[in-house]
């Protein structure tokens, strides 16, 4: 199925969400996957390499900030998944090289 223009400009505009301690969007830390818009149901998943980091309700309402420039009545359903043993590992790679700290 071909992506449609909305669901491209959502994907350009959750790369615009960095995540506040890395020099790195969303996008590149593989921590948005998923994304449907279909108009009814839009879907992404946020995968975090662990469930409760502290920066979550932030980059989630980040990540709805986002998306309501796109379309002001969008609405997203985030979904939750933690990141698989792979995912962490280069995860945590990405973060000793981008670490804004």
């Amino acid at each position: 199925m071909r992506e449609s223009e909305l669901e491209k400009d959502v994907c350009q505009a959750l790369e615009q969400v960095t995540h506040s301690e890395i020099d790195l969007n969303l996008v590149e830390l593989e921590m948005i996957n998923n994304v449907i818009v279909e108009g009814k149901e839009d879907t992404l998943t946020f995968v975090p390499p662990f469930m409760h980091i502290p920066t979550k309700d932030q980059l989630i309402q980040s990540m709805r900030e986002a998306l309501k420039k796109v379309d002001a009545f969008i609405e997203v359903d985030i979904m939750f998944a933690e990141m698989n043993q792979e995912g962490c590992a280069a995860f945590m790679k990405m973060t000793s090289e981008f670490w804004r700290g």
